[in-house]
């Protein structure tokens, strides 16, 4: 059993957290995106919310 860091969602096997992983780090890359494209941050901040990716 994984526990995850960020939210303690319990995945049961190797597969699912590979599931969860793909989708967190697509969920953020789409964040990032609306963020850029609806101006809420600057230059600066984009550059160190890219820079977090995992």
């Amino acid at each position: 059993m994984i526990t995850t860091p960020l939210d303690s969602a319990v995945l049961n096997s190797k597969e699912q957290y590979t599931f969860y992983h793909k989708m967190v780090d697509f969920v953020l890359k789409e964040l990032i995106v609306s963020i850029q494209q609806q101006q809420l941050c600057t230059y600066q901040e984009l550059i160190f919310l890219n820079s977090i990716q995992i």
